[in-house]
This record gives C-alpha cells, structure tokens and sequence, in this order.
C-alpha cells in the first residue's frame, strides 16, 4: 500500500492520546498544522473523554485529523499501541494534548535521517511554565547521540515529546510500547531502540513542553520504584542491555528512589542503611541524603522540645 500522500515525500503520523484535553488542544493541533513540512496526518485517539474534546477536533475541516474514539477507557501505552495500529506513516512522532511543536519540527526531524543509519531522532525542547511565567530551554548544552545505549543508562535525556521514528526501524522491535507498564512505558521503548540502531539528535529546540504542578502522590512514587525494579530485573538478563557498563546506574536509581520513600516516611534507619550501599563515586547524592536525614532530625528533635 502507498503511504505517501505528496509527491512520493515521506508521511509523517502524528499520534495524539487525549483523554480530557479540551485546554490546551487547539493549540496543539494548530502546531501541526502550521508546519513548514505538510505531508502528514494526525491519528487523534480519544480515550473515552467526556469534556469538549471531541467537538473541538472535529469543528477542523482536515482530512488529514483521523479521529478514533475508545468505547472506554484504556492505559495509557494501550492506547499508544492502538494508535499506532491506525498510523500509516514512514515516520511517526507522539504529541500530548498540552504540548505543542514548532513550526519547523518536522522539517527539521526529517533532516537527521539524510544519513540512512538513523533508526530514530530527538532534540532539544523548551519548558513551559504558565504558573511562574517561566519559559526556558532543557539543555543548554550538547548531548550525545550515535549509538546512545550506554550514554542513555548513565544519564537518560530523551524527551518523549521530541522522539521522531523511523518505521522500517522497527522491524528490529518485538512491539512498540509493553502496556504492563503505568510510567515506564517511554523509558522502555528509548532503551530499546538505543539498543539496537544509531540515533541523531537537533541540539536546536523544537517543542514545548507544559509543565504542571506535581501532583505525584507517594504512593504513585512508590509504584514507579516497583516499575524501576521490575525492569532492572527483566533487562539484567538481555544481554546487549544487561551487560552494559552503565546499567548498574539503574541500581543505584533504585536505591536512590528507595531513599526518598523511607525519608518521606520518615523511617531514617531505613534510609541510612540505603545510602551506605550507593557507590562511593556518588559523592554528592550521599551527601544530599545525610542533609535530608540531618534536615529531619532537626525537626523531630524540635518538635519534642515544643
């Protein structure tokens, strides 16, 4: 089947999963269609919202907006997959329904590719923060790319609203998201493609990303930790991923995370006895840590005195 709708150029999908986001989709849908690239479609996968979603999408007049909606709701990374089933470009890219691109972020993109090893691409983005007025770049310097595996384990930084996919690449991947992850899900697929093809990277920004208020419960902390575990555990034993000399990071990710969880429950043997196990080489984390457990004795001790 041709995917390509404009004079052979390649066609690029655009997968939006929205659930409840009437505030800011315009906007977002505005930013692909003012794109200096056109050849593109936009696979909208409405996951059951009951807000103005679904009238907003459809009051644009665009063949190119294909609009699906879920008879209930599903999973996030379920809902991924089953957008992308609808997909049919040779290149696709994720946009979130509070985000949006720069005008050039296609066009640019599809630039990386000129060298026809690039499985996958990336760039830098913007922060915004509407709340403090705030708007500004995520890197300011230049970060690796290449074959990345090693690099991304050290140090993650991929954006997932800036990840751009070859799909002839993908032939290398058993699927696309793995649906039993809640937060993992991106951090899966990035490790997976640094695994197996090189990747490009524009060091110019092209997206912004929203920013909200936090409202990560502990309890949502705690399950990503057994998220965090529960792929160390799967990926130890793969042996491109496992073997890596950077994937004892994830362990010690691990260990800081735990930290965090028995400080906040305030269990300071617990996180004493944690921190001993990172390595010596993380000076700075332990040293953070003792202020944080300093930090909590110091109230208990004047709370007792009150």
């Amino acid at each position: 089947m041709d995917i390509n709708l404009d004079n052979n150029k390649p066609l690029i999908s655009v997968i939006i999963n929205c659930y409840n986001g009437e505030k800011y989709l315009r906007e977002t849908i505005d930013s692909v269609l003012n794109q200096s690239y056109q050849n593109w479609e936009i696979i909208f996968w409405d996951n059951n919202s009951t807000d103005q979603s679904a009238n907003i999408l459809k009051s644009y007049k665009e063949n190119r907006i294909k609009y699906f909606y879920s008879d209930k709701h599903v999973k996030l990374y379920d809902a991924r997959n089953l957008a992308y089933e609808k997909s049919r470009g040779d290149f696709f890219c994720f946009l979130d329904t509070d985000d949006y691109f720069l005008n050039n972020y296609f066009e640019s993109q599809l630039k990386l590719f000129d060298d026809k090893d690039v499985g996958f691409s990336c760039s830098n983005h913007f922060y915004k923060d509407e709340t403090k007025n705030k708007f500004w770049i995520r890197f300011k310097k230049k970060q690796s790319d290449g074959y990345v595996l090693s690099d991304l384990l050290k140090n993650y930084n991929v954006g997932f609203l800036t990840l751009f996919i070859k799909r002839s690449a993908l032939y290398k991947l058993e699927k696309l998201f793995d649906s039993s992850y809640t937060y993992l899900g991106d951090f899966d697929l990035v490790i997976n493609l640094a695994a197996r093809l090189k990747m490009a990277r524009s060091h110019e920004p092209l997206s912004v990303y929203r920013l909200h208020e936090n409202n990560l419960s502990i309890k949502n902390y705690s399950l990503q930790l057994q998220e965090i575990e529960n792929w160390y555990n799967k990926n130890k034993k793969i042996e491109k991923i496992g073997n890596d000399t950077n994937f004892s990071n994830i362990k010690n990710l691990i260990i800081y995370k735990k930290i965090i969880v028995a400080l906040h429950e305030k269990e300071a043997v617990i996180a004493i006895s944690l921190f001993k196990k990172l390595p010596w080489s993380l000076q700075k984390l332990k040293y953070f840590a003792i202020l944080i457990l300093v930090f909590i004795f110091r109230l208990k001790l004047k709370n007792f005195r009150l």
